[in-house]
């Protein structure tokens, strides 16, 4: 079942709809694409792609069968942790992954969430965008930044937080000069989505190969 429009989604028929489709059939997997109409706010495109999100996942909460699988297309915003951590307490396993045919400065990214755990009643503020992200637009918090670089599996609860207060995109580029004389490297590399070869003797450091060049243009 395929919904080719992002109108599908928002509408309240559409889940009874679906559901008549597939009868007393669940779903394996709930596949979800989609974007926006895009026009000239970046951050605006952003929170629709994500609340666009939301309702796709709304969508596969009704369809999925117990460990089924939700994959998603979403923006790298303010808003990420929180769909991150909406994603972990419907799903036992959320994985981040950025495949090679997406732009390196594209802000998009993909997650693969297994083994839905279909629970018996699903609290809706879960779901609710208006509750969800709520807190991008309150003051953020500072977190460690030892437990940032952990992979999210060995973090117990950490805040969906952790964004500077100006910054509404993880995009932040930082100079490898400053990040090798600073003091204060792992909040920069907790920080950063990228860092820049500043300086040739960087660049052409023998230690500098192509594998870490490519992966200096997003550390995420």
């Amino acid at each position: 079942i395929a919904l080719d429009d992002e109108r599908w989604l928002n509408n309240e028929s559409t889940t009874d709809e679906v559901k008549c489709c597939l009868e007393d059939i669940k779903a394996d997997c709930v596949l979800h694409d989609g974007a926006p109409n895009v026009g000239r706010n970046w951050v605006q495109d952003a929170f629709q792609q994500n609340c666009l999100t939301l309702s796709a996942l709304r969508l596969a909460t009704q369809i999925l069968t117990k460990n089924g699988i939700f994959v998603t297309k979403i923006f790298r915003s303010s808003d990420y942790c929180h769909l991150i951590s909406v994603f972990e307490k419907l799903f036992k396993q959320v994985h981040v992954w950025k495949p090679a045919a997406s732009r390196l400065e594209s802000a998009e990214i993909f997650v693969v969430c297994e083994k839905y755990q279909k629970p018996a009643k699903l609290n809706p503020d879960l779901l609710d965008p208006k509750k969800v992200f709520a807190e991008s637009t309150q003051q953020s918090v500072t977190l460690n930044p030892q437990l940032m670089l952990q992979p999210r599996a060995k973090l117990k609860k950490v805040p969906a937080t952790g964004y500077e207060n100006e910054s509404v995109s993880l995009h932040k580029t930082i100079n490898a000069t400053d990040f090798i004389h600073s003091n204060n490297y792992l909040e920069l590399l907790a920080s950063a989505y990228k860092i820049a070869l500043d300086d040739e003797r960087w660049l052409n450091n023998e230690s500098t190969t192509d594998e870490v060049k490519c992966c200096l243009e997003d550390i995420k």
